[in-house]
């Protein structure tokens, strides 16, 4: 239980300290990124580039855990990697890319029906597995909860020098926008976040935007508001085929899911993750559900 304690005070702590540091971010500066369409120009630069992680271990001194085992303060297990957590979210990664191939779709959404149910937590690790398992194939995971951005901080990572919020206000063009992450995943981030998230996600540039990531990428994951909250996703889901609900075991109210799913087009349904769920021991390694409770980091 010590040890526990002490990881789970680690990990508060340096939450505070990356929230100070977010709380005066510097300028951005505009940068030339490659083409999302691939030219030997665009390969011979990402090719100097140095990995996202270091870059970003350089710059903020946050670093990103390699390893399940170990207290961070980043709430995601890095699916690249062996472990009982990393092995189901594959399990339920295969699945859902089964399920996007017989609807001929690329794009999914992600969401839940309130706070800290964990579907950015889900939708991150989601995004990990696709990409440890599909050599060759393009991932990306995309934030679109506008309002209350936490990739970065699941992940462990600075904000974006560029954030997809002025890709969709048409500040910016998508390749500026653009992370490149060693784990294959490539991340689309907000910086800032936006108080006027549903005007952002109503303009004609989120259709653009989203079709151009279906054209390059095998497989979007996008982290969505939870959908009684805001109603931002249903400004979302109408340039989407595809979406998964999270719920959160004996914490989401059975009223909260019939809401939830009063909102979501019952076709467009492709699954749901149970979060929070405690194994049966029967089902040992074979079980399809993912135990955060067991995992202190991750919880």
């Amino acid at each position: 239980m010590g040890e526990i304690t002490d990881a789970l005070r680690r990990a508060q702590k340096e939450r505070h300290r990356r929230a100070e540091q977010r709380s005066s971010p510097p300028p951005i500066e505009a940068e030339e990124a490659p083409s999302l369409v691939p030219s030997p120009e665009a390969a011979d630069t990402a090719a100097t580039r140095e990995p996202l992680e270091e870059t970003l271990r350089r710059e903020s001194d946050v670093h990103v855990s390699d390893s399940e085992d170990k207290p961070y303060a980043a709430r995601v297990v890095l699916a690249q990697h062996q472990g009982r957590f990393a092995e189901r979210f594959r399990q339920f990664a295969l699945r859902l890319v089964r399920e996007l191939e017989s609807r001929r779709t690329r794009g999914v959404l992600v969401t839940s029906a309130m706070r800290a149910d964990g579907k950015t937590t889900v939708a991150c690790n989601l995004a990990l597995a696709l990409a440890s398992m599909a050599a060759g194939r393009r991932i990306a995971l995309v934030e679109l909860d506008l309002r209350r951005p936490s990739i970065c901080e699941d992940l462990g990572l600075a904000p974006p020098p560029v954030g997809f919020e002025r890709v969709l206000t048409g500040e910016a063009p998508l390749d500026a926008a653009r992370l490149r992450s060693d784990s294959g995943v490539d991340l689309f981030l907000v910086r800032d976040p936006a108080v006027n998230a549903h005007e952002i996600l109503a303009r004609r540039e989120l259709g653009s935007v989203l079709t151009e990531l279906d054209e390059y990428y095998h497989t979007t994951v996008l982290d969505t508001p939870p959908v009684l909250v805001v109603p931002d996703v249903s400004l979302i889901l109408p340039h989407v085929e595809a979406c998964v609900t999270v719920v959160r075991n004996c914490a989401t109210p059975i009223s909260a899911i019939r809401g939830m799913l009063d909102v979501l087009p019952a076709e467009k349904i492709v699954g749901a993750f149970l979060n929070d769920a405690r194994e049966p021991r029967h089902f040992g390694s074979y079980d399809y559900y993912s135990g955060y409770d067991e995992d202190p980091a991750a919880e």
